[in-house]
């Protein structure tokens, strides 16, 4: 999701006319439970990228959007979020008030005041890579038989690994035994088409994905194999020190 995605079009009466204006309930409904069209993970990087927009703008040239009420609704959903998640995140502010105090008791005001928020703000929302085992990608909370037999979302609801790298990279890593493209020991088309699927559905969500074969994943070569890549791939989205 992107910030946009958590505002509507509201009619005023004249001379405003209509105007942009932030959803809160949209945005509340992420933090009582998961929602079936949209992932946890969709929402969350959608609500950080909101929030450090205004919170840089509320430390700096003030042109935020969102007011005091408001920005507290996106943290707290973002911390509900990341409960779930199981991912740290807790910053030591609640509000746009929360957030004044905190510079201010922490030498982010004066000369350079701008500048200190603005690293304050990058060093919190940690540009460093994370790798998160077995995830949820696309939960939905109901059984298949309370959805008439109907698939959710993704057919693959849970992935072998997300890697969250900067700058909103999402990468699905998988490791395929033969149950993925056969069933027994005789190769099934269905199950291969039905993969690839999978794969194209989640490209155009926004993610990368990328396989490996289970017998590559068995040889005595496997942790030098795995340097390479991992080295090869931090390379590519110019990640690393």
């Amino acid at each position: 999701m992107r910030p946009s995605d958590f505002f509507t079009w509201a009619e005023f009466p004249e001379p405003f006319g209509t105007r942009s204006v932030f959803d809160a309930d949209l945005v509340d409904s992420f933090r009582l439970r998961p929602r079936s069209d949209i992932s946890d993970l969709e929402a969350a990087y959608g609500l950080t990228q909101l929030a450090r927009d205004e919170l840089v703008a509320f430390g700096t040239d003030g042109r935020k959007q969102l007011d005091n009420e408001d920005i507290s609704v996106v943290l707290r959903t973002l911390r509900a979020i990341h409960r779930r998640l199981g991912i740290d995140f807790d910053p030591p502010f609640r509000d746009f008030a929360g957030f004044h105090g905190y510079w201010s008791a922490h030498d982010m005001s004066g000369p350079g005041g701008w500048g200190a928020r603005r690293g304050y703000l990058s060093e919190e929302g940690n540009d460093q890579p994370a790798l998160l085992p077995q995830v949820y990608l696309h939960y939905d909370p109901r059984t298949r038989r309370e959805r008439g037999g109907q698939p959710s979302v993704l057919m693959r609801e849970r992935l072998d690994f997300l890697l969250l790298l900067p700058h909103g990279v999402r990468i699905v890593l998988e490791a395929d035994g033969k149950q993925h493209y056969a069933q027994g020991d005789v190769a099934s088309p269905r199950l291969y088409s039905e993969m690839m699927s999978e794969d194209r559905r989640l490209r155009l969500r926004g993610y990368d994905v990328y396989r490996f074969g289970g017998y590559e994943l068995s040889g005595p070569g496997v942790p030098d194999m795995l340097r390479e890549f991992f080295g090869e791939l931090l390379a590519t989205y110019e990640v690393g020190p």
